[in-house]
Parts: structure tokens; sequence; C-alpha cells
């Protein structure tokens, strides 16, 4: 989030997607995040009106359901409001008409009167914008100091405590890597955070579905092996006390 305001029109009220609570709700996000700059990251150039991010982060940051995030993406998509590349680990969202409404220029500036009212932050809000800015810091100083951006659908703690684990090992996180994880998972029917946690648990580098198998199988195993010690306990003790 960057500190400051964006400008919010009145035909807003009139917009297709006004009433349909979360598309709205979206939107509005959206535009508050986009970078209001051109900047980079690691090769990938993200416009002002971009933001670079993924379908949990969204869900975090707004309150709503991935499966909502996703519904409301791909309305604001039919429309034409937005645009998105996809990438391996994120997506990068573009707010199609930004710079007709967002951009500050001596027109637009001019006619910024009670027909296109700004949305400021009040100064109660200010602690509000920097624990924001505080949260971004944070997952951008995650993400340099790993060879990959947070996955999407992956908690941060998650990925730092796996990421931890594989520095323990010596071993890189790598593309082939992490795609090699999601191939297992898939198989496993873990989520890729499942997954990752079932690593970091066990202090696994890596995640191959047999060893869930192999776990259960084990398990399976233990609970037979109790099951008999508690049969053969209860026969010795039918047979010091026949009331037992």
């Amino acid at each position: 989030m960057q500190v400051g305001w964006i400008k919010l029109h009145r035909k807003l009220l009139t917009w297709e997607w006004f009433t349909d609570v979360n598309t709205c709700h979206l939107f509005t996000y959206l535009l508050l995040s986009a970078n209001h700059q051109t900047t980079k990251w690691r090769g990938e150039t993200i416009h002002a009106g971009q933001l670079l991010t993924g379908r949990e982060r969204i869900a975090a940051q707004t309150g709503l359901s991935i499966q909502n995030v996703r519904t409301s993406l791909k309305r604001l998509e039919s429309t034409r409001e937005i645009t998105s590349i996809k990438r391996v680990n994120y997506s990068i969202i573009t707010i199609t008409n930004w710079k007709s409404f967002q951009e500050s220029t001596s027109e637009s500036t001019s006619h910024l009167t009670s027909s296109q009212p700004a949305i400021q932050p009040a100064p109660n809000h200010i602690q509000e914008y920097k624990e924001d800015n505080n949260e971004k810091k944070i997952i951008n100083i995650i993400q340099d100091k790993f060879d990959l951006p947070l996955p999407e659908n992956v908690f941060i703690q998650t990925w730092r405590d796996f990421h931890t684990l594989r520095k323990k090992k010596r071993a890189p996180i790598t593309e082939t890597t992490l795609n090699g994880i999601i191939k297992e998972a898939a198989i496993a029917n873990f989520t890729l955070e499942e997954a990752l946690q079932e690593c970091c648990t066990r202090g696994w580098q890596s995640f191959k579905a047999e060893w869930i198998n192999n776990s259960k199988k084990d398990n399976n195993n233990d609970d037979k092996h109790r099951r008999t010690l508690e049969a053969a306990a209860r026969g010795h003790m039918r047979a010091q006390n026949p009331d037992f």
C-alpha cells in the first residue's frame, strides 16, 4: 500500500458491478493497491496501474474467500476492467483505464471538484497505512531473501520455515524443486501449503506422495500392534479374574 489517496469518481454509483459487494470491494482494493509509478521486480516491470499479487494474498487483505476472489476477478476481466498476466507463482493485474482517471495532470486536477471527489486518508488512519506499508515491506523482504517469490496459497510463515529447512540442508529452492513438490502434492491430494507444512514437521527437504502412503501404512501397523497388545492384556485379565 502507498500512503496517499486515489481518485474515485461518482460514476462508480452507476457502474454495473457497484451492487455486487464482493466485486466492488475487490476493485476498490485493486485501485488502492496498484503501483502509482513504474517499478521493477526480478526482471518484471510493474507499471503504474499494475500490481503483482496472488489470490491468497488478495483474500487475506480483503477478507474475501479465495473462491470469491476468483469469481470477482473473472467478472472484472469479463468487462475489461482489468487484465491479468499469469506467472507460475503470481499474477500481474492491470487496471485497464488507470491513466484516464488516476494520473495527475493539470486537466484532471482542475476537474477534481464535487463531481469528481478524492478519497483522502483522515489523520486517525495514518497508523493503519503504516501497518499496511510495514506488511508490504515484510513481504518484500521475504521475497528478496528467497530465490523464488512467495507461492500463491502458501502462508508466509510456512514459506519461511521451509526456506530455513532447505537452507540448513544447503539445498536452494529452485523452480524445478517447487514444481516437483506441487506435482507430488497433487498425487497425495495435498495442497502446496499442506505439503510444505508436512515437510517442515517431518524435516523433509522435499515431498513425495509415496512417503505419505508409507507413513499411513506405518500408522496402520502401529494401530494393529496396539490393538493386539490390548486384546492380549484383556485376555490375561480375564484369565486372572473370570468376572473381568
